[in-house]
């Protein structure tokens, strides 16, 4: 196995983005929004998704100011130190570990079960998940340039998928039902709205795909942000405009709308069959996006050169990430299950949102390097981007408290 030569496209660089960012957290965002009304819940989704368009920016930014194959870990230390890059390299792990532990669980069950109803074979859970990891397994082992086959797939199953169920749904929507409105309560979706546009871990491997190409970066991400942005106001309103406010007030009271919601797609006969392929796409090209990512973090965290992340190392480096995720998610996956509900918004809010401020603001001001600007505005969008950041932060907690 050789490492990557060819530079890889922003074609291929955008839909990476956009496999990472249409994750398993789309299909709970209207559920953890809808209590507080359509209006409101688009107004959340728009200032969070934008501002965490604007957070990849400066990550990409950092990334290309720092030497090829540079990734959050290394990045962190040479900007702000190691204590820091010591807390920011645990959260992430935590972190990805109870993702991957979620992806595997989901696409586990829906393998399992789809193959029980329309072909009677009983595949237990076990081997579903088992299977599903050693398919993605083997294309993160090959590295980018192989894998942009495979996210081409599957965001052509994810965009039919998103097509059919819009069209099956748009004949049931009621007007007065997008007309609801409850601002103080649109704290609720923040956390779910952040994981769904967390995709900060992919950034330094796609740096190094387009070969640092400034320009094919910068395309990448607004447009593989603001796809599944339209994707996901698009949803909201189509689940909002359909389900009765009591259906959307028991996923609030619930305090778990990811749960809430794959429940409703199996109740539901018009959106279960549509539903379950999108969120089936959605959680899988999820996975092999933030899996070749969170490779790439691994080997910048053992400080192995760009040039030697491949054969034995990167299989050593698959194995530590995938056999953890697999057990948990074969054992017990309620315990990582919960961590997302109540930790995870809160851990891509800092490490998606206050940290590449942080890293952009030194690089910029303190350190002065000489980079490309990939997000304009300065100081003043830099400090307004985090305060707004702050303020969800907060809200975050205001809804903690509250559960």
């Amino acid at each position: 196995m050789r490492i990557q030569t060819k530079t890889g496209s922003t074609f291929g660089a955008t839909l990476f983005i956009i496999g990472t960012c249409v994750g398993i957290g789309i299909i709970g965002i209207p559920l953890a929004s809808g209590v507080s009304g359509f209006i409101p819940a688009l107004l959340m989704n728009l200032l969070i998704g934008l501002s965490m368009m604007a957070t990849a920016l400066l990550y990409a930014e950092v990334i290309l100011a720092l030497p090829d194959g540079t990734n959050l870990l290394s990045a962190t230390e040479q900007t702000i130190g190691p204590l820091i890059r010591f807390i920011v390299g645990f959260c992430l792990i935590f972190l990805y570990i109870s993702f991957f532990t979620s992806y595997f669980y989901e696409a586990g069950t829906m393998i399992s079960e789809f193959f029980k109803e329309n072909f009677e074979i009983n595949i237990p859970i076990y081997l579903a998940i088992a299977l599903t990891a050693l398919f993605f397994g083997f294309f993160v082992f090959m590295g980018f340039w192989f894998s942009s086959r495979l996210i081409f797939i599957l965001i052509g199953g994810l965009i039919l998928s998103y097509l059919f169920l819009i069209i099956s749904g748009s004949g049931k929507l009621k007007e007065d039902f997008l007309l609801r409105q409850n601002l103080v309560l649109i704290a609720f979706s923040a956390p779910l709205i952040f994981v769904t546009y967390a995709f900060g871990i992919v950034i330094p491997s796609l740096v190094t795909y387009v070969q640092r190409n400034a320009k094919k970066i910068l395309i990448a991400i607004v447009i593989g942000v603001s796809l599944p942005l339209l994707l996901a106001c698009i949803w909201q309103g189509l689940i909002i405009g359909v389900l009765p406010e009591e259906t959307l007030w028991e996923a609030y009271e619930s305090g778990d709308p990811l749960s809430e919601s794959f429940l409703l797609i199996k109740k539901i006969p018009w959106l279960k069959k549509a539903a379950t392929f999108f969120a089936f796409f959605s959680i899988v090209s999820s996975l092999l996006g933030s899996s070749l990512g969170i490779v790439d973090f691994f080997f910048d965290g053992f400080s192995i050169p760009l040039a030697k992340r491949v054969g034995k190392k990167r299989a050593a480096i698959l194995l530590l990430v995938y056999i953890p995720a697999c057990l948990f998610a074969i054992i017990n996956p309620e315990i990582f299950l919960n961590i997302l509900q109540y930790g995870a918004g809160l851990g891509e809010a800092i490490i998606n949102g206050i940290l590449p401020i942080w890293l952009a603001w030194i690089i910029r001001y303190r350190q002065k390097i000489s980079s490309t600007r990939l997000l304009f505005g300065g100081k003043p969008l830099l400090l307004t981007l985090f305060f707004f950041i702050i303020f969800i932060i907060y809200l975050q907690g205001l809804e903690g408290v509250r559960q």
